[in-house]
C-alpha cells in the first residue's frame, strides 16, 4: 500500500511541475520576453518519464500531462496525449540505440523532444486535420528546441529529488542498451 501512495505522489509531483512550468511557458514568459519563443518548459518532464519511467507509467504521464496542458492549448486531448505518446516512445526508441548517464544525455534529448514535438504535431494535422498548419514557424521550433536544454540540468535535478522524497527507485545504467 505504501509503495503505490509513494508511486501516487510521485506521479502528481511530475504532474504538479508540469502544470507549473506550462503555465511559466504560456503566461510569465510572454510578460517578460513579448514574442520570443520560449523554451518548452514542460518537455523535460516528458523526457525524465521517457527515459527513467516503465513503457505504462511513461503512457500514463504522457496522459496525466495531456490533462495537465489541455488548459493552456486548443488541441483536443486525444490528439495531444497522442504526440505526447509518440515523442515519449519515440525518446525511449533512442534511448535503446545509444545512451549515456548524466545532465548532458538529458539537455540533449530536451532538445530532440522540443523539436519532435512540433514536427510530429505538424505531420499529424497534415493526415488528421482538416486545419492543417499553413505556415510553420520553423524558425521559432529551432529556437524553442536550443532554448529548452538550457532550463533541463535544473529540472533534472528537481526531477531525481522528486524520486528520492518519494523512494522511487530508479532504474539501473544498465537497462540502458549500448549499441
Amino acid at each position: 500500500m505504501r509503495e503505490n501512495l509513494l508511486l501516487v505522489s510521485n506521479f502528481l509531483l511530475l504532474g504538479l511541475a508540469t502544470l507549473v512550468l506550462a503555465t511559466a511557458q504560456s503566461a510569465l514568459w510572454f510578460q517578460i520576453f513579448g514574442g520570443f519563443p520560449a523554451p518548452a518548459f514542460w518537455i523535460p518532464v516528458l523526457v525524465y518519464a521517457s527515459l527513467y519511467r516503465k513503457f505504462g507509467q511513461m503512457a500514463i504521464l504522457a496522459f496525466l500531462m495531456s490533462l495537465t496542458l489541455k488548459p493552456m492549448t486548443v488541441m483536443p486531448v486525444p490528439f495531444l496525449f497522442f504526440m505526447l505518446f509518440l515523442v515519449g516512445s519515440t525518446l525511449r526508441l533512442v534511448k535503446q540505440r545509444f545512451y549515456w548517464v548524466g545532465h548532458s544525455y538529458f539537455m540533449m534529448i530536451s532538445g530532440i523532444a522540443a523539436l519532435l514535438f512540433h514536427v510530429y504535431h505538424s505531420l499529424g494535422t497534415l493526415i488528421i486535420g482538416d486545419s492543417s498548419l499553413a505556415s510553420p514557424e520553423i524558425s521559432d521550433w529551432l529556437v524553442q528546441a536550443l532554448l529548452t536544454p538550457l532550463v533541463a540540468p535544473v529540472l533534472y535535478e528537481i526531477f531525481r529529488w522528486f524520486d528520492r522524497a518519494t523512494e522511487f527507485e530508479q532504474p539501473s545504467e544498465a537497462s540502458a542498451n549500448i549499441i
